[in-house]
């Protein structure tokens, strides 16, 4: 039984170690802090009970180690449930459902857990040398802006997505500027893993600009080209058009990489519904919709290769705005130059609708 639990704590403590050491590493605020601390309490409990069990001649001692990790542990834990977020603040909101406030991914800001997962990535060499690093450079400042600081993380409902849960879908998130009547809509459809608050920061800077008001459903971590996807996106528009002061004919599709393939989805089969699609270092297959189409893509794109997307936009007579100097992280690292050139594009698809209906 002794070897079995000690074979049990050799092959869970090394990952769980180097787990704590990632996030000792590169944690961004006090909670990350506070969270990586409750991961070492837990590998201290679990050592020194094995320690107790293995030399009962040094109970008394174990015992005065484990009971002080174990009350550090669950002190720090009631104090990160008691402040967890509340969604409920200024700026950017979450459509119904909420997460879970007690869920362990809520405990967590969502910036420690996407500077604990760039950090990974960077030492597993997941991503090109060069996106990993403008990545690291441009998504992390994002989340100290004020209008996201009330929200639970995205993480839960992509984990749970990724395990097998239903959260995936539902998780929606908006923005409606100060004295919006009958405003334009941006239907945002996010990326591979998530509905990140990094993705509203940079879009809700163009729509307090402009008045738009921003619509984020989520589906699963970016599963965009399942069927079932539309559905999401139908819901999004249900909710822009019935519950926000939006105009129902003035919504835009703008789309971030696998996004695109919802969008693309969506706009065959409701092409009367969108004015167009923006779409940014998209996937792209199939027939272009009835709808006009942009492509934004850096010609350094390796992730979603620019070559496949330019011929794509070629053969499909479709406008498509190349970024030399940029990559896949062109919607961060690029943000100021992607902002204008969807803001122009947008604008054109709204003055077009006004002045038919003038």
């Amino acid at each position: 039984m002794r070897f079995l639990c000690w074979l049990t704590f050799a092959l869970l403590a090394p990952p769980v170690f180097l787990l704590w050491l990632e996030t000792i590493l590169f944690w961004q605020t006090p909670k990350g802090l506070m969270g990586s601390t409750v991961i070492l309490c837990g590998l201290i409990v679990a050592t020194a009970s094995l320690l107790g069990w293995q030399f009962p001649s040094a109970g008394r001692r174990v015992f005065i180690v484990d009971f002080s990790a174990a009350l550090l542990g669950v002190g720090l834990l009631i104090y990160l449930a008691a402040t967890a977020p509340t969604n409920s603040g200024p700026g950017i909101q979450r459509h119904n459902p909420d997460p879970p406030r007690l869920h362990p991914l809520n405990l967590i800001p969502e910036v420690d857990q996407v500077s604990w997962g760039l950090a990974l990535s960077r030492h597993l060499g997941v991503l090109p040398n060069r996106l990993q690093e403008r990545l690291d450079k441009s998504v992390l400042e994002l989340y100290k802006s004020p209008l996201i600081q009330h929200l639970g993380s995205s993480t839960v409902y992509t984990w749970s997505n990724l395990w097998g849960g239903n959260y995936g879908r539902g998780d929606c998130l908006y923005f409606v500027p100060d004295g919006a009547e009958k405003a334009p809509v941006l239907l945002f459809l996010h990326g591979s893993l998530g509905n990140f608050h990094s993705h509203l920061v940079v879009l809700q800077e163009l729509c307090e600009k402009q008045g738009y008001i921003l619509v984020s459903p989520s589906f699963g971590a970016g599963n965009w080209n399942n069927p079932l996807a539309v559905e999401a996106i139908d819901e999004a528009f249900q909710f822009a058009t019935h519950e926000l002061p939006a105009d129902p004919d003035r919504i835009v599709l703008v789309s971030l990489s696998n996004g695109t393939q919802g969008a693309l989805d969506a706009a065959r089969r409701w092409p009367d519904r969108f004015r167009g699609i923006c779409s940014i270092s998209g996937r792209v297959s199939g027939e272009k919709p009835a709808i006009p189409v942009v492509l934004l893509h850096g010609k350094d794109d390796r992730l979603v290769n620019y070559e496949r997307a330019a011929k794509w936009a070629n053969e499909q007579s479709i406008e498509m705005i190349t970024f030399p100097e940029h990559d896949h992280s062109l919607f961060y690292a690029g943000r100021m130059q992607v902002l204008e050139s969807i803001g122009a594009w947008i604008g054109e698809r709204i003055s077009e609708k006004l002045s038919s209906e003038g």
